[in-house]
Formats: structure tokens, sequence, C-alpha cells
């Protein structure tokens, strides 16, 4: 059963040397991934809603989110794809939008989580999947190949590819080469 309810707040033990040391290389590698899907998603959502990013803005919010997060047993956070998707398809763009849905996430969790138990995992899939189908376009291969940055694209087929059979930091590894 899933449970209900949040977890208790707790001072997490981070002067354990050796937890620094097993932890800080994938602790690098999961900034660097956040960072970039934070960064490309806002980009992606200010060109359809035309609004303007402050990368330095969703740098702080992504750092605070990531140093408060752990004090309440949660899971390192980037941004939500998903999230995005569903709600720029319901016309979700202003602060007050993700506040309203964050409170029925909080309602829910607090309250209906025995339910949601027996929610098949590929029908949550399947909303997911929906949702973030709007977020691909076509457009930018199209203007890469008019600007003649056929390498480019050649690159990010081959990487695409590979990424179906691949662990992600081999990904990252051939991409940045």
């Amino acid at each position: 059963a899933v449970p209900s309810g949040f977890p208790s707040f707790a001072v997490p033990n981070i002067f354990d040397v050796d937890t620094i040391f097993n932890l800080a290389g994938a602790s690098l590698v999961m900034t660097i991934i956040g960072y970039i899907t934070l960064s490309s998603v806002s980009k992606s959502m200010s060109i359809k809603f035309k609004y303007t990013v402050d990368d330095d803005q969703n740098l702080l919010a992504l750092g605070i989110l990531n140093i408060i997060g752990p004090l309440f047993s949660a899971y390192w956070s980037g941004c939500s794809i998903s999230r995005s998707a569903i709600g720029a398809t319901n016309g979700e763009i202003t602060t007050i939008g993700h506040i309203i849905s964050g409170s029925v996430v909080t309602i829910a969790v607090l309250t209906i989580t025995g339910a949601l138990t027996y929610i098949p995992k590929s029908a949550l899939a399947a909303v997911t999947i929906v949702a973030v189908l709007p977020l691909f376009t076509t457009d930018i291969i199209k203007d890469y190949w008019k600007q003649r940055h056929n390498k480019d694209i050649l690159i990010d087929i081959i990487v695409f590819n590979i990424s179906i059979i691949e662990e992600i930091y081999i990904i990252i590894y051939i991409q940045i080469k």
C-alpha cells in the first residue's frame, strides 16, 4: 500500500565522509542533468507561452528545493516534464495555477493514497505520455536542417537510438564528446 501523509522532519547526516565520497559523482551528474532538464523545459514553455526565462532564478529555485527537500526525506528533484506538460496542455501558465495543482496533490497525498494503490502503472504511464507528447516538435530539427547543422542532427539521432539500449551516463558522455 502507498503510505499516506508526509515523512517527518529530520536532519540528514551530512558529515559522514564515506557517504559524501560515495555520492559526490552521482550528485554532480544529477545536478547537471537536472539543470539541463529544467533549462530545456523552461525554454520550451517560454517559447510556447511567449515569456522570458531567468536561468539564475531557476538555478536558485532548484538549489533551495534540493536543500530543503532532504529535511523531509524527499528525493532529489529537478523538474517535472510531465507535470509541466499537463499544466501547459490545460492552459496553466500562471503561478496560481501551479499553487492550485500543488494543493490538490497535497490533499491527495494526505487523504486518498490508499485508493491510488489500485491504479495500474500502465494507466499512469499513459496519462504521462499523452501529456508529454505536445512538448515534442519537429520545428527545431527543420531549423537545424535549414541552417546546415546536419552533423549535429546525425549525432542527436545516433545518441537517441543508443539511449534506448544504454545507461544514461554513457549517453551523456557520448553526447558531450
